[in-house]
């Protein structure tokens, strides 16, 4: 008898409060569990949301050029190459994460910055080429993108050396030969 009202104290002042303390806990942790998790995914859901809206506004905006323009593809220089199209990304998106949207305008603004310099570019029009590739130039280099910069280095020097700028040619083209050997040299 007084085994089991030992046995009846030790559940009752020791199993028992750790089975309800543990119950507690494991509540408590997996509503912190919920919160955190959201606090995660919510943004990364924002992001895949924002990149597909922008592939199918693309999208879109490329076959409504190409169905009003009946082009398909465009010859440049004696060889055939897509259209590229400036992108017009829409900006209807409510935004929930404010470092999201920073990120989905910058990433806008760089991708309408390219899309107009290689237009710029096979239109014939270097001034406006000239002044983008520098913009994305400076974007690479926040980015520290060296590779990215390098071949817009790569193209100032073109473009100054069809412009008969020779000397800024030639520091644009070394330029971009310096960051490629630095390039190899780091792997």
């Amino acid at each position: 008898m007084v085994r089991d009202q030992v046995s009846n104290d030790i559940i009752m002042f020791f199993i028992v409060p750790f089975v309800i303390f543990s119950l507690v806990m494991m509540v408590i942790t997996s509503y912190c569990l919920s919160i955190i998790s959201s606090q995660i995914t919510e943004p990364i859901i924002e992001l895949y949301d924002k990149i597909k809206m922008i592939i199918s506004s693309h999208q879109r905006e490329k076959d409504e050029f190409n169905q009003q323009h009946g082009i398909d593809k465009k010859k440049i220089g004696g060889k055939e190459q897509k259209q590229v199209q400036s992108t017009d990304i829409m900006l209807n998106y409510r935004p929930r994460n404010n470092e999201i949207n920073t990120l989905y305008l910058a990433f806008s603004n760089l991708t309408k910055s390219i899309n107009v310099a290689r237009n710029s570019l096979h239109e014939g029009d270097d001034n406006q080429a000239l002044l983008n590739y520098h913009e994305v130039a400076q974007i690479f280099e926040q980015l520290k993108n060296r590779e990215k910069k390098g071949s817009c280095m790569n193209n100032l020097g073109c473009i100054y050396l069809k412009k008969h700028q020779f000397n800024k040619s030639e520091d644009f083209l070394n330029l971009a030969i310096q960051i490629q050997q630095e390039i190899i040299v780091d792997e």
